[in-house]
């Protein structure tokens, strides 16, 4: 079995909402130093999605041919990942570093240890407003302290709860992945009630972590 089947969405989480960030942004002179990081799958999902996704596309000459055609369109994608009881939902968006190079986009992930359709009624509100707020800020200090606004916020309104680790359980469902391809900007919905129950009573269960997003780059 290959690593990604062993560890992807596997991680012992322990009742944490883990938030990544990678790509370009005008506060940096080149590719954003890493934002958070933490857990193997988030490593892979930048791995695949960014590394050897879309750089390998662009050095490949692909992207110049799909742009030559007119089908190229900017990005503002939306996606989710759901294995079992985790799941990882992101936000790609067009962007640029600080001397204007606009081919790489910002992506943002947050993974968490429920299922992909109520991470999109939890996760989805949560990523936009983040996004945006990133897309505002001119500043390196400036968007890791959003990010460890939003963490703190997830994690402290939803309860630490007692959770299996899953490596070693062979999964009997498909990955399952949903596009979810049109703009959302400036979308800042709560999510449903249904999903919400009463976590939002139970909140600062976990301990502001301030230093947590401090900007080193992981290996």
């Amino acid at each position: 079995m290959s690593r990604f089947l062993k560890v992807f969405l596997r991680d012992p989480l322990s009742g944490r909402i883990h938030i990544a960030g990678f790509g370009k942004h005008p506060a940096w002179d080149d590719h954003i130093d890493d934002i958070g990081l933490a857990t193997e799958t988030l490593v892979l999902t930048k791995q695949l999605l960014y590394s050897e996704g879309i750089a390998t596309q662009l050095a490949s000459g692909a992207w110049d041919q799909i742009e030559k055609s007119g089908q190229a369109i900017e990005f503002d994608h939306r996606f989710v990942w759901g294995r079992d009881e985790q799941a990882i939902i992101g936000a790609i968006w067009a962007s640029a570093d600080r001397k204007g190079r606009t081919r790489f986009p910002m992506v943002i992930c947050i993974q968490a240890g429920f299922d992909g359709l109520k991470a999109i009624g939890l996760l989805l509100a949560p990523i936009e407003r983040l996004g945006m707020l990133c897309r505002e800020a001119k500043t390196q200090e400036k968007i890791r302290d959003s990010f460890n606004q939003t963490y703190r916020e997830l994690n402290g309104a939803i309860p630490r709860r007692r959770q299996p680790f899953l490596g070693n359980q062979r999964s009997r469902r498909e990955f399952h992945s949903a596009g979810l391809n049109h703009s959302r900007r400036g979308a800042e919905k709560p999510a449903p009630a249904h999903l919400r129950g009463n976590w939002q009573n139970r909140a600062n269960t976990f301990p502001a972590d301030d230093d947590f997003f401090s900007g080193e780059r992981k290996s």
